[in-house]
């Protein structure tokens, strides 16, 4: 709770928003929208100011399911440019997913989209989409690893941030597929290969190509509710990546790998 009284309400962060959904084709086909916003005062003379819409169709049925969602990104940054001008801000993002769901396998595409800003730095317009670093991708290098989140996603390494946002003004594409099995018991494996594209070259050192990974996921039941986890990872990067993450030479791309081990437990 605060004290009202002793709150002056100036550099607060305030987020707000509405939403709904209709069903038909009894409830297979769901239209989804929305609209939120974001009045963020935390730097003194900086407010920024977002409102953002939203409008997604999705189908799912016993062996289909397919999703797609478009999102507009406008407002105002304002003494946030070149000389302190206002910058106007104008972005997209947008996200598709489709999969089949049979017997014995699970299998999914998917791929989301950040709009970039273009080539001119502090201009009076701003093109690139606040990001909350959430998505629907299954990969684990290049954006978050919802087993275990070590915050070092490529996907956020290469943006800057503001409060809880992620901005990447060279913009994002990631897509990935997913083949998971299943009818094996207690037995779960799952194969994911990922790979992620930049949009605007100029601002991602001359290059777009971020990249490809892959992952196999073991995990195995031991109770109704806990499982043993083993992974294994490997990324071959992108000169684009390379620029971002690097510090030294920002053209180095040798190929990362890991493991991880651990017990999963839901309730």
């Amino acid at each position: 709770g605060m004290m009202v009284d002793d709150n002056n309400f100036i550099h607060d962060n305030i987020t707000w928003g509405v939403d709904g959904e209709m069903y038909f084709l009894q409830r297979r086909l769901k239209v989804a929208g929305g609209f939120i916003g974001v009045h963020d005062d935390r730097v003194t003379h900086k407010p920024l100011i977002l409102y953002t819409p939203f409008l997604g169709i999705e189908y799912s049925d016993d062996l289909f399911h397919a999703k797609v969602y478009g999102l507009v990104q406008a407002g105002k940054w304002e003494n946030s440019g070149v000389a302190r001008i206002d910058q106007e801000i104008l972005a997209w993002a947008a996200t598709a997913n489709v999969g089949v769901t049979t017997r014995y396998l699970d299998a999914d595409w998917n791929v989301f989209v950040l709009s970039g800003d273009d080539e001119h730095d502090g201009n009076r317009q701003f093109g690139a989409f606040f990001y909350s670093g959430k998505n629907h991708s299954r990969s684990m290098l290049l954006t978050e690893d919802e087993l275990r989140d070590r915050y070092d996603n490529y996907d956020e390494q290469m943006s800057t941030r503001w409060g809880s946002f992620f901005v990447n003004r060279a913009g994002l594409v990631v897509t990935d597929i997913t083949v998971s099995g299943k009818g094996l018991g207690g037995f779960h494996p799952e194969l994911v290969v990922a790979g992620g594209f930049t949009l605007e070259d100029h601002n991602s050192n001359g290059n777009r190509y971020m990249g490809v990974e892959a992952d196999i996921v073991l995990a195995m039941d031991v109770l109704k509710r806990a499982s043993l986890v083993a992974v294994g990872q490997l990324f071959f990067p992108g000169e684009a990546a390379a620029a971002f993450v690097n510090r030294a030479d920002l053209q180095a791309t040798e190929s990362i790998y890991g493991v991880q081990f651990g017990t999963v437990v839901t309730w």
